[in-house]
């Protein structure tokens, strides 16, 4: 059976379709768009290993002793910089002082003969290239040879006249030259869509990343999220940096199906476009805060604290910084059930918004877990949730056990529709937040699941039958939208939020407690700034 890796979930998956769709595949890529330490990982597993650039390297050196080439090019993604970790697909072009263009089969046949009885082991000739193993490294072999740029450049069809390798020689040179983060995007993009398509050229991955806009911050997962929404649109022209008038995704057959899967994958991270799309100021954008020790807010299970950004674009914006009531903790998975629920409720309010019903947009504001700047008496460093002060009119609009504000009909809405929209596998509810001029944004959702996935605060298929009982449908919900069969009455209905802790249920409080807080003294990092501080502290 033909197992492949995924650089997401750092498994090898017998049917990557079938794994795309899992939940647990799900949950690492949503893992991926919000916690930095989990992207930072990602991003890391992606590169090519010390041991394999030398196992290319010893690959190089027999080819060079047995050939005796003018130049050996490594070409396509290890001579770009773009190659994957566990890739094992490799192209070299060998520039021969005898090649001839009109004649590339002969060349082919004499390097076969170069290359008898030795390491490199010839599996079978093609017209242009030969097929070799090292190892398990599997090889295209390009003979080449010496030719005027210029002259190449305007060729019509250079890869059918015999100059394919010097062809993979210009666009190795161009795209070597990107940026590291680019070719980061590109490792990203290569991991992702290999997963559900069989065959999608790199070039076309690699010119596409080549052309994106610098981002101010965040550097490759805004540039997997650029490029995601490029590839989202549907068949593009993607220009030859080489030779401008031709179209490498001309003869690409599979757009369709990238699109639809870009598509669907952009709603899982909550990175739909448009009106849809989540506003910048709902995002941290900092590298550094500090806030209170004391808490200004009690919530159902963690304490709430103002705090102020002191490093990046957000520098002196307002934010506040959770912790769980229970305890330190110095895990990010920890807050895994958070970071779950806040990524499905922004696909579901994503979509939601798409809709265009009346009344205004309704966005999630993005929390991050972040670290404390200093480790406590233990040398451990504790793990908290950091996210952007909301300061429109704060609002409970309603609960996880039935409770719903008056006048709030689109909330109660908006949790009517994710039942829909989810087939019945979510509700979003507990809905609070801001109320501004132009939108709602919300913190802290609650998703409640058929089989209890999203914390303590998920009452299962209990807490959605209870919804239902108590929902009463509103000009904004919409006749065709599917309901609960079996609604009934089965929790006391509270504004607070509510948990299921050991089988019973420990009911919120009617309000939402506050104090005033001390001034900000305790300090804060992101994970990649704290990662930084290490590796000079190393």
């Amino acid at each position: 059976m033909s197992l492949k890796w995924c650089y997401f979930c750092q498994i090898n998956v017998s049917d990557s379709r079938e794994h795309v769709a899992a939940r647990f595949h799900q949950q690492n890529m949503l893992k991926f768009a919000i916690d930095d330490e989990s992207a930072d990982k990602v991003v890391r597993n992606a590169r090519p290993s010390e041991d394999e650039r030398q196992k290319v390297t010893r690959c190089i050196d027999v080819i060079q002793r047995k050939v005796q080439p003018t130049e050996v090019h490594p070409s396509g993604s290890i001579g770009k910089g773009t190659a994957l970790k566990r890739s094992h697909d490799f192209d070299f072009v060998l520039v021969l002082g005898s090649f001839d263009s009109q004649n590339p089969k002969g060349s082919v046949t004499w390097l076969a003969e170069r290359l008898r009885g030795s390491e490199v082991y010839v599996h079978h000739k093609e017209k242009h290239l030969l097929k070799a193993y090292y190892r398990e490294l599997e090889l295209d072999l390009l003979p080449t040879g010496h030719i005027d740029v210029e002259r190449l450049r305007k060729m019509c069809e250079p890869e059918k006249n015999g100059w394919r390798g010097a062809i993979q020689i210009q666009h190795t040179s161009i795209i070597s030259q990107m940026a590291q983060w680019r070719k980061d995007v590109v490792r990203l993009l290569k991991a992702w869509v290999a997963l559900k398509i069989a065959k999608m050229p790199g070039l076309i991955l690699e010119i596409l990343v080549r052309e994106l806009p610098i981002p101010n911050s965040d550097k490759i997962r805004t540039g997997f999220r650029l490029a995601l929404q490029q590839l989202s649109r549907g068949k593009t022209k993607i220009v030859d940096p080489f030779r401008e008038q031709r179209d490498v995704a001309e003869d690409f057959e599979y757009w369709h199906e990238v699109t639809e899967y870009a598509n669907d994958t952009l709603s899982l991270l909550g990175w739909v476009e448009g009106s849809a799309a989540q506003p910048n100021h709902l995002r941290n954008c900092a590298s550094k805060a500090t806030f209170s020790q004391s808490p200004s807010w009690h919530g159902a299970h963690k304490q709430v604290a103002r705090g102020t950004y002191t490093e990046g674009a957000r520098c002196g914006d307002e934010c506040v910084v959770k912790w769980f009531k229970t305890g330190a903790v110095y895990s990010a998975a920890n807050f895994d059930d958070d970071l779950r629920a806040c990524a499905e409720a922004r696909r579901i309010a994503a979509q939601f918004n798409q809709a265009k019903r009346p009344g205004l947009p309704i966005y999630i504001n993005e929390a991050q877990v972040w670290h404390r700047a200093d480790p406590d008496a233990y040398g451990r460093i504790e793990k908290l949730l950091v996210e952007p002060m909301i300061k429109g009119i704060y609002k409970k609009f309603n609960s996880n056990t039935g409770f719903q504000a008056s006048g709030y009909d689109l909330m109660a809405a908006l949790s009517h529709f994710s039942y829909h929209f989810t087939r019945g596998s979510a509700l979003l509810c507990d809905l609070q937040g801001g109320c501004y001029h132009d939108c709602y944004v919300l913190t802290d959702p609650v998703i409640m699941s058929p089989s209890q996935k999203y914390g303590a605060t998920d009452l299962g298929q209990d807490g959605i039958d209870n919804f239902f009982f108590y929902h009463q449908c509103s000009s904004y919900c919409d006749s065709t939208w599917s309901r609960s069969h079996t609604a009934r009455p089965l929790f006391q209905v509270c504004e607070g939020t509510s948990m299921a802790c050991g089988g019973e249920v420990q009911y919120g409080s009617s309000g939402v407690q506050s104090r005033r807080h001390a001034n900000p003294n305790i300090q804060l990092r992101t994970v990649e700034e704290e990662n930084d501080h290490r590796r000079q502290s190393d």
